[in-house]
C-alpha cells in the first residue's frame, strides 16, 4: 500500500530569507522547543527549569532520614537541614547517596550563630589574645540595684526558710 507523501520545497527567496535571519540573529536554530533566555519574560514555572540549575534546601527529621537520601530526592550543590540535631549539609558526592558510603557525599557547614558559635568553639585557648595572665577568684557581692533585680525583703526569706511563705 503506497502513501502520498507531500514534499514541501522552499524557493530561492524563501532560503534568502532563513540565511538573512540566520546573519542578523532574528532566527535561532537549536533544539526543538528551546527559546533564548534574552527572549524570556515574567516568571518561570519550576518545573520548567533543570534540577540541575537550582539549589534547593531539603529538611530531614534526623540523620537516619539524612543518610537514606539518594539522586532521586537531592543532588550536588543542594543543603540538608537536620531537623533532631539543627545541623545543616552540603551536598557534595551525589554518587554516594543511597550507599554505604552516604556520609562521605555530606560536607557539615554552619550558618549565622551556629557558625559564629562553632567558630568560638574550635578556638584554642592558647589562640585567644590580650586575656589576663591570672584569674584569682576575688570575694565580692553586688547589691540588688546593681544587677537588675529587685530586693527580697529579709521577712520573706525568713518566711521560705521556715516554710511559713504566701504569695499575697
Amino acid at each position: 500500500m503506497e502513501t502520498n507523501k507531500t514534499i514541501q520545497v522552499l524557493d530561492v527567496s524563501g532560503l534568502n530569507l532563513i540565511i538573512t535571519s540566520l546573519k542578523d540573529g532574528t532566527l535561532i536554530v537549536g533544539k526543538a522547543g528551546s527559546v533564548e533566555a534574552a527572549n524570556i519574560e515574567g516568571v518561570l514555572p519550576l518545573n520548567k527549569i533543570p534540577a540541575a540549575a537550582l539549589e534547593r534546601v531539603f529538611v530531614v527529621a534526623d540523620d537516619d532520614a539524612r543518610l537514606a537520601l539518594t539522586v532521586d530526592d537531592v543532588q550536588n550543590g543542594d543543603t540538608v537541614k537536620v531537623n533532631e540535631t539543627g545541623k545543616m549539609y552540603f551536598v557534595n558526592d551525589d554518587t554516594k547517596l543511597g550507599t554505604g558510603n552516604a556520609t562521605d557525599a555530606f560536607t557539615e557547614y554552619a550558618v549565622g550563630a551556629s557558625a559564629k558559635a562553632a567558630f568560638a568553639d574550635a578556638a584554642p585557648w592558647s589562640g585567644i589574645t590580650d586575656k589576663p595572665k591570672e584569674f584569682p577568684p576575688e570575694s565580692h557581692t553586688h547589691d540588688a540595684d546593681e544587677v537588675g533585680v529587685e530586693a527580697i525583703p529579709e521577712a520573706t526569706i525568713e518566711a521560705i526558710i521556715n516554710g511559713t511563705y504566701t504569695d499575697e
